[in-house]
């Protein structure tokens, strides 16, 4: 019998870049560009039940060739590394990038969804949310709300 989780976060990091201020840099620009998705998922979906997470953790690599499930360490939060050329994804536009995330992360529910048996249609509603939502207006609200939450 499995266990239930509750899915109720998505963290997005750089993997390790063999100098930690690099890597802090580059997962600062990661976090920047797709905090949208946790925002989306807090605010429209709040929680997946399943049988596989408790929080969401994709690793930006530039050393694996393939999506992979990299760690295991913490019972509900594995880590899932994804391909990742920052030299590629930099010269993108600002939709563009936002197109990569969705799409990324839908791969990555698609990648996930046998371990997380997911019964209550949650993670098609979000992806279609992510698909429907106005980005912009969005990020302009995380963007307020981070300014609130720091005081700058």
């Amino acid at each position: 019998m499995s266990r239930k989780m509750r899915l109720k976060s998505i963290n997005v990091y750089s993997d390790y870049l063999g100098d930690s201020k690099k890597t802090k840099e580059r997962t600062i620009v990661l976090r920047s560009d797709s905090e949208f998705l946790d925002y989306i998922f807090s605010d429209k979906i709040k929680y997946v039940n399943n049988s596989y997470l408790r929080q969401l953790n994709v690793c930006c690599s530039p050393s694996v060739a393939e999506m992979i499930i990299s760690s295991e360490l913490s019972e509900g939060y594995p880590q899932v590394s994804v391909p990742f050329d920052y030299s590629k994804y930099i010269k993108l536009g600002a939709e563009e990038k936002d197109e990569y995330w969705i799409n990324l992360i839908e791969r990555v529910f698609i990648y996930l969804a046998p371990k997380m048996k997911c019964e209550d249609g949650k993670i098609d509603q979000y992806i279609r949310c992510l698909h429907e939502s106005d980005i912009k207006t969005c990020k302009n609200i995380v963007k307020k709300l981070y300014e609130t939450y720091t005081g700058g």
